[in-house]
């Protein structure tokens, strides 16, 4: 059965992949650092505050040839498959079935599937630590701990499942199901093998900008400092994931039963129980704090919320006696999550994709060579050889870079609904018209485009 859904799921990412023209903010991100670092600088985009694995990646891919946004696409398909595989076989560790139905809450989860072909480090860093806690509950402990460094290399905040691994432990020391030696000696291999692979990435720090943990740190007071998505709504993850896999209700179930029975049942559900509540707790509540809040951040604990709510399911189901009743169990959640996955298809992944006029925006510099770009928009040098310095994220920034360092660029680029104000009315308005009138004026306009509700427009520098 698990074939199953893993075929479906893999016919349902390439239909979508092949459906759609999506190029985010991120992912340009990513392939642009990838190229400053291959080309020392002469190509791409630089932040400090970017975790570098990804960008190794893509930039390596670009380096050889490939397509970065492609290679990009089919690692985040590869990396669903695989945390929709790691899901089954966690879950069938601690009963029957309930690894199969948390394979199908987490492979039919809307958020997933709109995501799955995106050149994103969300899925990819999720996938592995859903492997990190894999290994750790088979006692794999080294292991995880290298997986753990691979995840907080893609992605920073990853880093908190070596939080719940201590956690997990700390409870089997209290609980006297494991001695204090065994329990120094895990914590000893678990911090080992995360620093196998961190302590070269920590002296690179080091020697690039005095600090260890630069980027972590710079990376936390970008977010702080973010004029995008400040909701922090503590309950926006718990409603958004909520509303679109109402069957992650059963993870509730699964605590209540658990805990009602927990002596009778077995220590490898015992684990998977602790250890997914612990990366809820830890992973969730981390991101439900942060002031930069956007859905897809809840990739990062919704794996654990659904092995949780297979395991619930597995459980109230143990006593129907039919045999095949879990064929049927399994094909009602994927019908019904089907339906609810097509319909946010229509609403959160619709609007990520690219109008015709964005794809001939983003692709007007594919073929005019090395050149320097003043924009609003990474996406260019995911599909050029462009060098980004720096982007003018909001008006009063853009005026002051142009005005200082108009000469040291070919083109300026940019999307005015992407480019913001510090301070919104009357005044915001004045400085965005003052900076149009100006570039208008001084430079040749050479593209002129419009997507949905705003304007794309391109400049050749007069030298």
């Amino acid at each position: 059965m698990i074939i199953f859904v893993l075929f479906v799921s893999l016919i349902a990412r390439v239909w979508y992949t092949l459906q759609n023209t999506i190029l985010f903010w991120d992912t340009a991100m990513y392939i642009g650092i990838g190229k400053f670092m291959y080309t020392k600088g002469a190509i791409g985009i630089f932040e400090s505050f970017r975790p570098v694995l990804f960008p190794i990646i893509l930039g390596g891919a670009w380096k050889i040839g490939l397509d970065p946004v492609v290679v990009g696409k089919i690692i985040a398909i590869v990396a669903s498959l695989g945390l929709i595989y790691l899901c089954y076989l966690i879950g069938e560790r601690a009963r029957k079935n309930a690894g199969l139905y948390a394979a199908i809450l987490i492979g039919f989860s809307p958020v997933i599937l709109a995501f799955s072909n995106a050149p994103l480090t969300d899925i990819p860093s999720a996938c592995l630590t859903v492997l990190a806690a894999y290994l750790f509950l088979k006692g794999k402990d080294f292991s995880a701990g290298l997986v753990v460094a691979l995840a907080f290399l893609m992605r920073f905040p990853q880093v908190l499942i070596g939080v719940v691994f201590g956690l997990a432990l700390l409870i089997q020391l209290v609980s006297k199901r494991m001695s204090f030696r065994d329990f120094t000696v895990a914590c000893m291999r678990l911090g080992v093998g995360f620093l196998v692979l961190t302590i070269p990435y920590f002296i690179a720090n080091i020697h690039l900008y005095g600090n260890a943990l630069h980027p972590i740190i710079t990376a936390n007071t970008v977010v702080a400092n973010s004029m995008h998505y400040t909701t922090q709504h503590y309950l926006y993850y718990a409603k958004g994931l909520f509303m679109q896999n109402p069957f992650i209700i059963f993870g509730f179930a699964a605590l209540l039963i658990f805990f009602k029975k927990f002596k009778h049942e077995q220590e490898k559900a015992r684990d998977l129980v602790i250890v997914s509540l612990l990366a809820v707790a830890v992973l969730g509540g981390y991101f439900s704090h942060a002031i930069h809040q956007e859905l897809r951040y809840g990739i990062s604990f919704l794996p654990y919320i659904t092995i949780l709510a297979g395991y619930g399911i597995a459980l109230l189901t143990a006593r129907i006696n039919y045999k095949k009743a879990y064929i049927a169990i399994a094909f009602i959640l994927m019908i019904g999550l089907s339906s609810i996955s097509y319909y946010a298809y229509t609403n959160l992944a619709q609007k990520y994709v690219l109008t015709p006029a964005q794809v001939t925006y983003f692709s007007y510099f594919k073929d005019k060579g090395r050149l320097t770009l003043l924009t609003s928009s990474p996406q260019f040098v995911a599909l050029s050889d462009a060098i980004v310095p720096e982007v003018m994220d909001t008006w009063e920034h853009a005026i002051q870079t142009y005005m200082l360092r108009r000469g040291g660029y070919d083109y300026i680029a940019f999307n005015e609904c992407e480019t913001i104000c510090k301070n919104e009315g009357e005044e915001c308005q004045v400085t965005k018209q003052a900076v149009l009138e100006l570039i208008d004026k001084q430079e040749e306009n050479v593209f002129n485009g419009d997507s949905p509700y705003c304007k794309l427009r391109i400049y050749k520098v007069r030298k």
